[in-house]
């Protein structure tokens, strides 16, 4: 008995040795663990601080991650976290617990990795900033010095060393080619307009500059060509500098077109020393002169009539708002054509709503479905209400409202897809009549023929019939180009004379 209570004695001071022995192990570990983790964050800051400061020292310094030429260093970046590494390589070890230590171990790996990879990835994100940088600056220069083909290099490469994405790329591209376009059109606006309005009516400009846009630069062509045959006129028609100076003005008169009306407005300068007199009648006689201009009149028969009412405005000392609304004038006589716009096939089919603009056999394919899905709408439809705790309605009422909104719907949508192919089909024949036709438009009875034949082509219908008034238009549009004429014809009739060489 009393040997076993010895046993159970010294066991039990074994256990409070081993115990003890543990407790002391566990505190040591866990003050070396403390320390490591000290060191470990303590080490994640100093790299992250120090490599900032590297990064923004200039290329080619003996501690930059960046050669003399800009280019990104791996080496560079490996010497300077050896010393760290070598650091992170000691956490774990004096832990005496193997677990602790090989977690410990297993932190300092994954910080030293995940160091390595910031430092890479800050680098690369550095080194794509300076290759932005100077892909901008670049950029910048070649649109100052309007070198665009240096400019398209510039952006391709960009886009194969990382510097900007495709998306941006093909927007810098789009860019470069509306610069370079605009570029060329004002070149050849300042040393040739006749070709910059040509580059317009080409359609070389299309892509680049919406209608309004172009609209505006053609304007400018004219605005410029106005102001040019100012410069012109100034140069040959100089106005009376003083009242005495009759031979001035006489000079004036003969340096261009004479017309009679102007002879009684010499003499009424000879007698008073100027046109104050006749002012009303001068303004009245260059009015009538520049309405002599015929509708669709362009090119040089039209800038030659301006050139001369120009030369009659400085001629009789007419202000610049006077002169611009004379032009203006002449503009709007001469802009009066009597195109034949393309039919609106969206207005003709609102025109015919109601008429059944499909297919039959495309109709009644879709009609054989509709009984099982609207069958299988009324299961959901119920099975909704009793969820709800509504009472549902029978079948057979339902399945009737149901069925006539479907039918509704089938018919719009059949007719809206076949609105979409009339109208593809219907462009497409009206380009290529212009084309085959020396670009005359084709008249609005023949559209409207054509649509009708289009539309059958496309329904199956024969028996379609479409809303027609083109040869009413036509007739009007006749009319409209007769009265013009003959208008044009009264008031050449009735505008001023021009004295011969004999008579002046």
């Amino acid at each position: 008995m009393t040997g076993d209570v010895l046993r159970r004695g010294v066991a039990q001071v074994g256990q409070n040795i081993d115990g003890m022995c543990r407790e002391m192990v566990e505190t040591e570990d866990s003050t070396k663990q403390f320390e490591q983790e000290r060191i470990l964050i303590q080490t994640q800051d100093e790299v992250g601080s120090e490599a900032r400061r590297r990064l923004q020292l200039p290329d080619g310094d003996p501690d930059a991650f960046f050669d003399e030429r800009g280019n990104f260093s791996k080496k560079a970046l490996k010497n300077f976290a050896s010393p760290y590494l070598k650091r992170l390589q000691g956490i774990g070890s004096g832990i005496l617990n193997p677990d602790l230590a090989r977690k410990m171990r297993f932190k300092a790996a994954v910080a030293g990795d995940k160091m390595l990879n910031d430092l890479f990835d800050s680098g690369k994100e550095v080194a794509r900033k300076k290759q932005e940088t100077a892909l901008n600056s670049s950029l910048k220069l070649a649109e100052e010095t309007n070198n665009w083909g240096w400019y398209e290099d510039l952006v391709h490469e960009g886009v194969r060393a990382g510097a900007i994405d495709s998306a941006k790329g093909n927007l810098l591209l789009f860019r470069g080619k509306k610069m370079a376009s605009r570029h060329h059109f004002e070149n050849l606006a300042a040393t040739n307009p006749d070709l910059a309005a040509d580059m317009i009516n080409r359609g070389e400009l299309d892509g680049y500059f919406s209608a309004a846009e172009q609209d505006e630069m053609m304007r400018s062509l004219r605005r410029q060509d106005d102001n040019r045959l100012t410069e012109v006129v100034e140069q040959t028609a100089s106005r009376p500098k003083s009242k005495n100076d009759r031979q001035a003005v006489t000079n004036a008169l003969l340096s261009g077109p004479v017309y009679q009306e102007e002879l009684g407005f010499h003499a009424v300068y000879e007698r008073d020393g100027d046109y104050s007199a006749c002012a009303p009648q001068i303004d009245s006689f260059i009015y009538r002169v520049a309405d002599m201009v015929r509708a669709g009149e362009e090119g040089p028969d039209l800038a030659s009539k301006k050139e001369n009412v120009i030369l009659l405005c400085k001629r009789y000392a007419k202000s610049a708002e006077f002169q611009k609304d004379i032009l203006n004038r002449m503009d709007k006589w001469a802009g009066r054509k009597s195109d034949v716009p393309m039919l609106k096939v969206s207005d003709r089919f609102q025109n015919m709503s109601g008429m059944k603009l499909y297919r039959q056999s495309d109709y009644n394919n879709s009609v054989g479905m509709m009984h099982k899905e609207s069958e299988a709408a009324y299961a959901l439809y119920k099975q909704s209400a009793i969820a709800s705790g509504q009472n549902a309605e029978s079948k057979d009422e339902w399945m009737k409202k149901d069925k006539k909104e479907r039918l509704a719907s089938l018919e719009k949508n059949l007719a809206a897809n076949t609105e979409k192919v009339v109208r593809e089909r219907f462009e497409a024949w009206f380009e290529g009549y212009k084309s085959s036709h020396n670009d005359k438009d084709p008249s609005s009875a023949i559209q409207e023929d054509m649509l009708e034949a289009i539309l059958r082509n496309v329904t199956g219908r024969p028996d379609l019939m479409t809303v027609k008034y083109g040869h009413t238009l036509d007739e009007e549009r006749q009319r409209v180009s007769t009265t013009w004429k003959m208008e044009d014809d009264e008031r050449l009739n009735a505008g001023p004379k021009l004295l011969s060489e004999g008579e002046k």
